[in-house]
């Protein structure tokens, strides 16, 4: 009686197959790992730049809009006013609050100057503010009119 062999694989190719199989899906796993963890770094950045954007933003068209500005150093509050209308900004360590609005802004450091002089309180025309994030500071100033210069004692 004659024996028929029937074509197969044996069972060390089949071995070989799954470990490199087993390697395959290891890498796709972890480059797939890799990329995710890399758009939400993306994402991240992407939302904290633009929140500085719109901040910016916002205080530069503030400051712009309103003729007086006062900063109360005790009160930790920059206060824009008009005499129609006046917005107040908070400082305090983990946020910044703009009359309801607040916005969520960690480790910051703020500076103010009124006609180029750095100042604690009183009258101010321009702001800097470095993000801990950005690193990048962010400079914000009004032009002043002539009715700032005569306050100035006209200097």
């Amino acid at each position: 009686m004659k024996i028929k062999k029937t074509p197969a694989f044996t069972l060390t190719e089949m071995l070989i197959v799954l470990a490199i199989s087993a390697i395959v899906a290891g890498l796709a796993f972890t480059i797939i790992s890799l990329f995710t963890r890399n758009v939400h770094h993306i994402q991240q950045n992407y939302s904290v730049s633009t929140k500085a954007h719109l901040f910016q933003e916002q205080l530069s068209l503030d400051f712009n809009r309103f003729h007086s500005i006062t900063y109360s150093n005790g009160l930790s509050q920059l206060q824009l006013k008009t005499p129609l209308d006046s917005i107040t900004y908070h400082f305090s360590e983990n946020a910044i609050i703009r009359n309801t609005d607040t916005l969520l802004i960690n480790n910051y450091k703020i500076e103010f100057f009124n006609f180029g002089i750095a100042t604690e309180k009183g009258k101010i025309d321009a702001i800097k503010l470095t993000l801990e994030v950005t690193k990048v500071p962010l400079f914000i100033f009004k032009q002043n009119d002539a009715t700032s210069f005569l306050e100035n004692d006209g200097n």
